[in-house]
């Protein structure tokens, strides 16, 4: 299975991404976004997991569902999908170098 990330559905957490996220990242496992906004596109976007909407019942069902009937195969290319967006866009040092970048430009 995977890790469940979660919001309320409120316009302010739909901007924010939270700090689990990155660990979530690191684990490999196959994220189960059930929240809208920056979280969700990273998910979808980047092929690591599934996404529901916070407040239909029927859609975070679903997306259990999906995780069950997903091969295996399937769910281990998320894990190599979350590895990439990990390196291209939450290293450390990546991010240094494009903020010295920016301030020095």
């Amino acid at each position: 299975m995977g890790l469940i990330i979660s919001l309320i559905d409120e316009p302010i957490f739909s901007l924010t991404i939270p700090a689990k996220f990155q660990a979530y990242l690191a684990s490999g496992k196959p994220i189960y976004c059930v929240m809208n906004g920056e979280v969700a596109d990273l998910v979808i976007n980047n092929k690591i997991g599934f996404v529901a909407h916070p407040n239909n019942i029927d859609d975070i069902k679903a997306g259990f569902e999906k995780f069950l009937d997903t091969p295996k195969h399937e769910l281990q290319a998320f894990g190599g999908n979350m590895k990439s967006l990990l390196a291209n866009e939450y290293d450390r040092n990546k991010i240094i170098q494009q903020m010295t970048e920016e301030i020095f430009v």
